[in-house]
């Protein structure tokens, strides 16, 4: 059975990294071209960023960020700001 978007989302705000990365290719699968045309999906309350890496805004002022390698994980921060600022202190001012 098929995690649903809900279900993925609270896994992210859990600090679950494999949720993090089902969330990813699920809405890779379902919204390809908006998420790399726009650079960012609509998730209910969230917005998913792709930038140089993939980040979860959620409404209420919390951002996760997906971090990979050879153990992926979740790191949560206060967003401060609208999506640029946050791209720019994740991934610096290259992006």
């Amino acid at each position: 059975m098929e995690d649903s978007v809900e279900d993925l989302l609270v896994g992210v705000e859990d600090g679950d990294a494999e949720a993090f990365m089902k969330l990813v290719s699920l809405v890779e699968d379902r919204y390809r071209k908006v998420l790399y045309t726009m650079g960012y999906v609509e998730l209910g309350d969230y917005l998913l960023v792709k930038a140089c890496t993939y980040i979860l805004l959620s409404s209420d002022g919390a951002a996760y960020v997906l971090f990979s390698g050879d153990k992926p994980e979740v790191m949560s921060l206060e967003a401060v700001g609208g999506i640029n600022e946050v791209v720019d202190e994740v991934c610096g001012s290259e992006e």
